[in-house]
């Protein structure tokens, strides 16, 4: 029952930041809400109700359900290509502010966060789960799973981002879209693949 509520609470927190981030445009920047306490407590909460949620999740019954060893090969591999594309992506876009002058996306400290964000969360739990899911490993598929859904989400975000910077004239086209374009597609595909086979 403690998951339940900790997710409708952190339900709530979300919207209510969501609404502020709505009505006062002005003070909604990266620079500012990474240090405001609500964010924070967002953090807080929804790393506390995974961490509970996960207490009690028999893994070996979850990945038992899932006996397509081809398919698990498949989606390990795509998670683990994943996590080094975005490895690429941001590595290349740091070398290439640091040494040959080019502007980031974002501002160079929001962009340094995101980077720093990305290289020690999702690309290990994306590569650690394809590793493990590739070996059979019962955490693998809940790791992987876990993973699969914030990536495929995240690097929707940052679809949508890129074609509101070229609609907007931020970017000139294609801009960022086909990185993350093609990241979120294959991420996506592969997480439903896991998902769907699971409840067969």
């Amino acid at each position: 029952m403690l998951p339940q509520r900790s997710s409708v609470m952190l339900g709530v927190l979300m919207a209510v930041q969501a609404g502020l981030g709505l009505a006062l445009p002005r003070q909604y920047h990266d620079a500012s809400w990474i240090r405001a306490p609500l964010y924070i407590a967002l953090v807080l909460l929804a790393a506390s109700a995974l961490g509970v949620a996960l207490v009690d999740l028999d893994a070996s019954a979850m990945a038992a359900r899932v006996r397509h060893t081809t398919m698990l090969r498949v989606v390990a591999a795509d998670y683990v290509v994943v996590a080094l594309g975005l490895t690429t992506v941001w590595l290349g876009m740091w070398a290439a502010h640091v040494f040959a002058g080019r502007s980031t996306p974002v501002e160079p400290e929001v962009f340094k966060l995101v980077a720093a964000l990305d290289l020690t969360i999702m690309v290990p739990a994306l590569a650690t789960g394809g590793v493990l899911l590739w070996r059979r490993r019962p955490w693998g598929y809940v790791l992987s799973t876990i993973a699969g859904v914030q990536a495929t989400l995240y690097l929707l975000v940052l679809s949508v981002a890129s074609a509101v910077a070229i609609g907007r004239g931020l970017a000139d086209f294609p801009g960022e879209l086909p990185i993350w374009g093609t990241l979120m597609v294959m991420t996506g595909a592969a997480t439903t693949l896991l998902i769907t086979h699971a409840h067969t």
